[in-house]
Parts: structure tokens; sequence; C-alpha cells
């Protein structure tokens, strides 16, 4: 379904979910957002008409809610594979962030509604810059595939790949290969293995990416070889 314009796909999904429920895999998609939201309650923006902006709805209540993030990680994986059919820089940043060098191309917004001990709906909103040329001096990090490579594409071929990477993962997910989900996000991680800074508690510290919980969070080891674990809104990337 296309929308010329719209507050938030997302917020649109989420309406339609609660007044109807629309069948597995539904999908919208909009030239503009005049209020689309990131994560960590940011905005996201994009330049009308240039770039990728979707959502779609899932219902994977074969997962639990505990491992909710395992679906994460397979949308990650996604859209991570169809930027790698750009450039062989692509990765993804924790939790679900995907990064060309180190530079934003697009973002992942996942909000599960739960039922019991499983997630009964899921409502999957991306945003893919594909041929912005500028952007806001308030995202100096952000980057388009056109900026990168000096091409202009044609949004509906892109999206026709990007629903193909979508399905693939998921199936792998409906197909409980957690553990291979696992280990292939782990090994496109940013950072992964790597002695880099972070901010945690306003103080910068040197540590090293480890792995992920079962729960999501990041676990770093920090000197002396201690390792913590952390949520998403408790650390931050020094880039």
């Amino acid at each position: 379904m296309f929308l010329k314009s719209v507050d938030s796909t997302n917020s649109y999904l989420k309406y339609e979910l609660s007044n109807n429920k629309p069948e597995e895999g539904f999908l919208i998609c909009t030239d503009e957002q005049f209020s689309g939201r990131g994560q960590r309650t940011n905005n996201w923006e994009s330049e009308a008409g240039k770039n990728l902006l979707v959502s779609f709805v899932l219902y994977p209540n074969f997962l639990r809610a505990d491992k909710q993030f395992a679906l994460s990680k397979a949308i990650s994986l996604a859209v991570y594979d169809f930027i790698l059919q750009f450039t062989n820089e692509a990765s993804i940043k924790w939790p679900n962030d995907i990064y060309i060098g180190n530079m934003k191309v697009a973002g992942i917004l996942i909000e599960n509604s739960l039922k019991g001990a499983v997630i009964s709906s899921s409502v999957i909103g991306l945003g893919i810059n594909i041929n912005q040329e500028k952007f806001s001096k308030n995202i100096p990090n952000a980057i388009s595939l056109h900026t990168h490579t000096g091409k202009i594409y044609n949004k509906s071929e892109l999206l026709i790949v990007l629903t193909k990477k979508l399905n693939y993962w998921y199936k792998q997910l409906l197909s409980n290969r957690i553990d291979f989900i696992d280990k292939q996000y782990l090994s496109k991680l940013f950072r992964y293995k790597q002695t880099h800074f972070f901010i945690i508690e306003g103080q910068k510290v040197e540590a090293v990416i480890m792995g992920i919980a079962p729960d999501g969070k990041l676990i770093i080891e920090i000197e002396n070889g201690i390792q913590k674990s952390f949520a998403f809104k408790e650390i931050e990337y020094f880039i």
C-alpha cells in the first residue's frame, strides 16, 4: 500500500492493527513522513521522495517475549543483506542500525505487542537512505546509497529486492534457526571484537564488544578483563 504522505508509517500501521487485522506481511510505503520516528524517541529525518520509508506487520506468536531480540537480529540481517548489494562496507551497529563504514544508512524501529509470554504482533518500520544528497547538521554521520556510490536508484525496484531479503530472514526465524541467526548477526556486527571507546554514564570508556546476551544486551569487556552487559539506553558508541 502506497501513501504519498503520512505522519509515521509505524503509527499508521499501528492504527490499522488496532482497528482491523491486516494479513501478515502487509506493508505500507510512503514518499514523506512529517513525524517519522526513530530509536530513543528521536525523529527520523528524510527528504521527501528520496528514500525508502516502509512499515509492515508480522505475527510472530511462535516467539517468546524473552526471545524478541531474535526478531530484531533477523530484520537487521535482512536490511544488511540489502545494503550489501551495493557495497562491501556494510555492518550492523547494535542494536539494529545499518552502517556503511562509520556512517548510518538505515534505521529500524520494531514495536512489539505481547500476549502472555509470546509476541502477538510486530510493527516494523524501516528507513533506508537511497537517493538523498544532503543531510541535516543534526545527523552528521548519515549517508545514502547515492552519496556512497554516486548512482541514482529506482526505489520501486529496490523495494522488491528488500522484501525478498526480509522474507528470507523471517523464514529463518520461522524455522527456528536461532543459532544460525545469532552467528550471522555477530559476524556482521559493527566493531565486534575491536577495541573502541564508548560512552557509559557520561564517561568515555575503552572497551571491546564480546557478544550479545539472549535478551539483546550488549556485552563488553573493559579493563582487567571485566565483562559487563548494557541495555540500549545505557551505553553509546563513541564515533
